[in-house]
């Protein structure tokens, strides 16, 4: 019975992690932005992904829950 249970939860766990990253999207070799502010970087994240004709709605505030950088930061030149 309660290796049921187990793997009840375990099989329900797995369906809610793939539900939330469904509609994940992953940019690569996209140029580093330079905007001071998150809102900045959302509209450019916006202006690509339309662009890019993804889909994302014009009330893109709420389409784009959260953004997050994967990888090292890369030393930029100095002017």
């Amino acid at each position: 019975m309660n290796t049921a249970i187990h793997n009840a939860r375990t099989i329900a766990a797995e369906e809610q992690d793939r539900e939330t990253r469904r509609c994940n999207v992953i940019l690569y070799k996209v140029p580093e932005s330079e905007a001071d502010n998150e809102t900045e970087r959302k509209v450019q994240l916006y202006a690509i992904l339309h662009n890019l004709n993804i889909g994302v709605a014009e009330e893109w505030e709420d389409d784009i829950k959260r953004m997050n950088r994967i990888g090292r930061f890369q030393d930029r030149p100095t002017p």
